[in-house]
Protein backbone atom coordinates (compact mmCIF):
# COMPACT_ATOMS: atom_id res chain seq x y z
CA UNK A 1 0.00 0.00 0.00
CA UNK A 2 2.65 2.23 0.69
CA UNK A 3 4.87 1.80 -2.86
CA UNK A 4 1.44 3.05 -4.90
CA UNK A 5 0.92 5.60 -2.37
CA UNK A 6 4.75 7.17 -2.80
CA UNK A 7 4.49 6.73 -6.16
CA UNK A 8 1.86 8.52 -6.40
CA UNK A 9 2.98 11.40 -4.18
CA UNK A 10 5.93 11.56 -6.10
CA UNK A 11 4.39 12.03 -9.46
CA UNK A 12 2.20 14.67 -8.05
CA UNK A 13 5.43 16.93 -6.90
CA UNK A 14 6.76 15.56 -10.54
CA UNK A 15 4.20 17.54 -12.17
CA UNK A 16 3.95 20.58 -9.03
CA UNK A 17 7.39 21.39 -10.31
CA UNK A 18 7.03 21.25 -13.94
CA UNK A 19 4.37 23.71 -13.87
CA UNK A 20 6.26 25.65 -11.58
CA UNK A 21 8.85 25.26 -14.21
CA UNK A 22 7.04 26.53 -17.18
CA UNK A 23 5.22 29.55 -15.14
CA UNK A 24 8.73 31.09 -14.60
CA UNK A 25 9.88 30.66 -18.22
CA UNK A 26 6.63 31.93 -19.41
CA UNK A 27 7.53 34.86 -16.53
CA UNK A 28 10.95 35.46 -17.79
CA UNK A 29 9.76 35.59 -21.56
CA UNK A 30 6.71 38.00 -20.50
CA UNK A 31 9.90 40.02 -18.84
CA UNK A 32 12.00 40.00 -21.59
CA UNK A 33 9.78 41.48 -24.19
CA UNK A 34 8.40 43.64 -21.82
CA UNK A 35 11.77 45.26 -21.57
CA UNK A 36 12.59 45.00 -25.40
CA UNK A 37 9.40 46.96 -25.71
CA UNK A 38 10.41 49.80 -23.29
CA UNK A 39 13.92 49.85 -24.67
CA UNK A 40 12.64 50.01 -28.25
CA UNK A 41 10.39 52.83 -26.46
CA UNK A 42 13.21 55.34 -24.87
CA UNK A 43 15.38 54.54 -28.18
CA UNK A 44 12.49 56.11 -29.89
CA UNK A 45 12.12 58.87 -27.11
CA UNK A 46 16.00 59.84 -27.83
CA UNK A 47 15.69 59.29 -31.42
CA UNK A 48 17.90 61.91 -33.57
CA UNK A 49 15.57 64.62 -33.67
CA UNK A 50 16.43 64.41 -37.53
CA UNK A 51 15.87 60.82 -38.24
CA UNK A 52 12.02 59.74 -39.26
CA UNK A 53 11.13 56.23 -39.54
CA UNK A 54 8.88 55.35 -42.52
CA UNK A 55 9.61 51.79 -43.84
CA UNK A 56 7.22 51.93 -46.43
CA UNK A 57 8.77 55.53 -47.92
CA UNK A 58 12.10 53.81 -47.85
CA UNK A 59 11.32 50.64 -49.83
CA UNK A 60 9.36 52.55 -52.24
CA UNK A 61 12.63 55.33 -52.39
CA UNK A 62 14.43 51.92 -53.11
CA UNK A 63 12.75 50.81 -55.76
CA UNK A 64 12.15 54.15 -57.18
CA UNK A 65 15.66 54.66 -57.19
CA UNK A 66 16.78 51.45 -58.90
CA UNK A 67 14.10 51.97 -61.81
CA UNK A 68 16.03 55.50 -62.07
CA UNK A 69 19.07 53.59 -62.31
CA UNK A 70 18.66 50.93 -64.71
CA UNK A 71 16.48 52.96 -67.10
CA UNK A 72 17.37 56.36 -67.20
CA UNK A 73 19.71 57.25 -70.28
CA UNK A 74 20.86 61.13 -69.07
CA UNK A 75 23.47 59.45 -66.57
CA UNK A 76 27.17 59.00 -67.76
CA UNK A 77 28.22 55.48 -66.17
CA UNK A 78 31.38 54.10 -64.68
CA UNK A 79 31.82 51.02 -64.11
CA UNK A 80 34.52 49.22 -61.69
CA UNK A 81 34.38 45.03 -61.68
CA UNK A 82 36.50 43.29 -59.17
CA UNK A 83 36.52 40.10 -57.98
CA UNK A 84 34.02 39.01 -54.85
CA UNK A 85 35.96 38.97 -51.84
CA UNK A 86 33.72 36.19 -50.51
CA UNK A 87 33.67 33.69 -53.61
CA UNK A 88 36.23 33.88 -56.45
CA UNK A 89 33.91 32.94 -59.15
CA UNK A 90 31.64 35.95 -58.58
CA UNK A 91 32.22 39.12 -59.99
CA UNK A 92 31.26 42.16 -58.78
CA UNK A 93 29.99 45.41 -61.03
CA UNK A 94 30.08 48.68 -59.01
CA UNK A 95 28.32 51.34 -61.14
CA UNK A 96 28.62 55.08 -60.13
CA UNK A 97 26.17 57.29 -62.67
CA UNK A 98 26.29 60.99 -62.13
CA UNK A 99 23.51 63.76 -63.98
CA UNK A 100 24.46 67.19 -63.42
CA UNK A 101 24.33 66.98 -59.48
CA UNK A 102 23.22 63.53 -58.73
CA UNK A 103 25.14 60.54 -58.52
CA UNK A 104 23.74 57.08 -57.68
CA UNK A 105 26.18 53.91 -57.07
CA UNK A 106 24.96 50.47 -57.17
CA UNK A 107 26.31 46.95 -56.17
CA UNK A 108 25.55 44.27 -58.47
CA UNK A 109 26.32 40.24 -58.75
CA UNK A 110 24.95 37.74 -61.20
CA UNK A 111 22.17 37.41 -58.77
CA UNK A 112 21.96 40.59 -57.10
CA UNK A 113 21.17 44.26 -57.92
CA UNK A 114 20.84 46.78 -55.73
CA UNK A 115 21.58 50.75 -54.22
CA UNK A 116 24.62 51.18 -52.46
CA UNK A 117 24.65 54.92 -52.15
CA UNK A 118 22.74 57.99 -53.68
CA UNK A 119 22.96 61.73 -53.46
CA UNK A 120 20.17 63.11 -55.42
CA UNK A 121 20.50 66.69 -55.70
CA UNK A 122 18.28 67.34 -58.64
CA UNK A 123 14.24 67.69 -58.03
CA UNK A 124 13.44 66.26 -61.40
CA UNK A 125 13.79 62.60 -60.19
CA UNK A 126 10.86 61.89 -58.39
CA UNK A 127 11.21 59.41 -55.80
CA UNK A 128 7.75 59.57 -53.65
CA UNK A 129 4.83 61.74 -54.77
CA UNK A 130 4.24 63.85 -51.66
CA UNK A 131 8.14 64.26 -50.70
CA UNK A 132 10.69 65.19 -53.00
CA UNK A 133 13.95 66.87 -53.42
CA UNK A 134 13.55 70.87 -53.01
CA UNK A 135 9.97 71.17 -51.71
CA UNK A 136 9.40 73.67 -48.68
CA UNK A 137 9.97 73.41 -44.95
CA UNK A 138 6.43 73.45 -44.53
CA UNK A 139 5.25 71.81 -47.52
CA UNK A 140 7.30 68.83 -45.75
CA UNK A 141 6.09 68.88 -42.31
CA UNK A 142 2.47 69.41 -43.54
CA UNK A 143 3.18 65.64 -45.38
CA UNK A 144 4.51 64.45 -42.47
CA UNK A 145 2.05 66.17 -39.40
CA UNK A 146 5.41 66.21 -37.49
CA UNK A 147 7.13 69.63 -36.79
CA UNK A 148 10.89 69.95 -37.83
CA UNK A 149 13.23 71.85 -35.75
CA UNK A 150 15.81 70.98 -38.31
CA UNK A 151 16.15 72.21 -42.29
CA UNK A 152 17.71 68.57 -43.25
CA UNK A 153 16.40 65.77 -42.24
CA UNK A 154 16.96 61.89 -42.48
CA UNK A 155 14.13 59.31 -43.21
CA UNK A 156 14.90 55.59 -43.31
CA UNK A 157 14.05 52.18 -42.06
CA UNK A 158 13.58 51.20 -38.09
CA UNK A 159 16.91 49.20 -38.34
CA UNK A 160 18.73 52.66 -40.08
CA UNK A 161 20.13 50.06 -42.95
CA UNK A 162 18.59 52.55 -45.16
CA UNK A 163 18.72 55.82 -44.75
CA UNK A 164 17.55 59.28 -46.97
Amino acid sequence: MKKPLLFIVGISFFFISCKEKIAKSENKIHTKIESELNFIEIEQKNKDENYIVLDSVTNSWITSLENISKKDKRFKIKLKISENDHDSRVMDTIRTMTFDKTEITTYSTDSYYGIWTADIKNAEFPLWEYIGVGMKKYELEKTLAEGMNNDTIQIGNLEKTSVF
